[in-house]
């Protein structure tokens, strides 16, 4: 088969044909059956299955292979039929070079799907352009050892868990520390935007998270991670947590409205806190079904203590970062906060607006202070 096979809907039934030859190779009453179908046909070298535009109703997951590329015109929907049964719309489990491009996965109110795409133990795989959005669980679910794949230019929203989710990806087929890579991608809505559990190596780089509920990016026990160049909008907690993970980077990114502290860093060990902006801490109204920008009296804002907390952290340098609130926000307490159980971390170039305390506040052992612009009393600018 050496052809793109492409599937659309004909009337009651789902016709694969030939891109080229024209022949039609099957015919089947359900999505499910003729894309089934269709990913058998494709050969151990690789092919490609193409889904025109239209809903496809799926009664079990879509089982991907090595080699193969699963692409979409726009408007392809892939979603659970009334009588679904599997765990994700999508799964490529133990593949090499797989590509899915260009559809999109979509849950149901029922909730019946717990992820929407998986890639499990999957080696340089990626998936682009697609989007995934109103899952019960994960959007998008990379674990067990998967390496060296991406996630690029997607658009992920309104999963009720995390909307990307990287797990358990220490060990691997290639090694025990090889990268993945989430860039590009638009993520809203939903629980978390992007957690990390037990993950080492994975880069985040470019990404916009907007209104999760809780946190943006949560880093749980994951080691070696880089988040840089993103932005984070009305988070319901925090931009960034890291808990129990070391080697973490954060560079370059700028994060705006959370409900609770910007950053909070615990039982950490070794990272960088570098050249971002962290605005706007505890200012989002709490009324209103898009938490609107804003908030003209203080009734209307969480109150909140510090932008920065690093509780039990050592060896981070925290540099060049500018950490403020608008006169509209509430005064902060802290800019940046370690407790006394920190140590040997480096505060330094960091410019700290409108707080109420000393803006750099390091009872940490061995922890040095050093060209911070520290400025309490009101903002720069009202």
């Amino acid at each position: 088969m050496n052809e793109r096979l492409v599937v659309s809907s004909d009337g009651d039934s789902f016709l694969v044909k030939g891109s080229f030859s024209g022949v039609d190779h099957c015919r089947a009453g359900t999505a499910s059956e003729s894309l089934a179908r269709a990913v058998a046909l494709i050969p151990q070298t690789g092919g490609e299955v193409f889904l025109e535009p239209g809903t496809y109703l799926l009664e079990e997951p879509l089982r991907l292979k090595s080699n193969l590329k699963l692409g979409g015109a726009g408007g392809a929907v892939l979603a659970p039929a009334a009588g679904w049964a599997g765990e994700a719309a999508l799964v490529c489990e133990g593949l090499d070079n797989a590509v899915i491009e260009g559809v999109e996965v979509r849950g149901d109110e029922e909730g019946r799907m717990a992820a929407g795409i998986i890639l499990d133990d999957c080696g340089d795989c990626a998936l682009r352009n697609v989007r995934c959005r109103q899952v019960k669980g994960y959007g998008v679910w990379i674990r067990n050892g998967s390496f060296l794949c991406t996630v690029e230019g997607c658009s992920v929203h309104e999963c009720e868990q995390a909307n990307v989710f990287f797990e358990n990806l220490k060990p691997g087929r290639y090694g025990d520390f090889v990268p993945n890579t989430l860039s590009n991608c638009m993520i809203y809505g939903g629980d978390k935007g992007v957690l990390c559990r037990m993950t080492v190596c994975a880069n985040m780089v470019g990404c916009t998270v907007y209104q999760p509920r809780d946190v943006a990016f949560h880093l749980d026990r994951s080691n070696s991670i880089l988040i840089s160049g993103c932005r984070t909008y009305l988070c319901g907690r925090n931009a960034v947590r890291i808990e129990g993970g070391h080697e973490n980077n954060v560079t370059g990114c700028i994060f705006g409205r959370q409900g609770a502290e910007c950053m909070v860093i615990s039982d950490s060990y070794w990272g960088v806190v570098s050249a971002n902006e962290m605005i706007f801490t505890g200012a989002y109204k709490k009324t209103g079904p898009n938490r609107e920008a804003g908030a003209e009296r203080p009734e209307e804002v969480r109150t909140v203590s510090d932008v920065l907390r690093m509780s039990d952290a050592h060896g981070y340098s925290v540099t060049g970062n500018v950490l403020f609130n608008w006169s509209t926000a509430p005064v902060i307490d802290e800019g940046i906060r370690e407790d006394e159980r920190s140590s040997h971390n480096v505060f330094s170039a960091n410019n700290v607006n409108y707080f109420r305390g000393r803006g750099i506040d390091s009872p940490g052992q061995a922890s040095l202070r050093a060209g911070n612009v520290l400025h309490g009393p009101a903002p720069y600018k009202t």
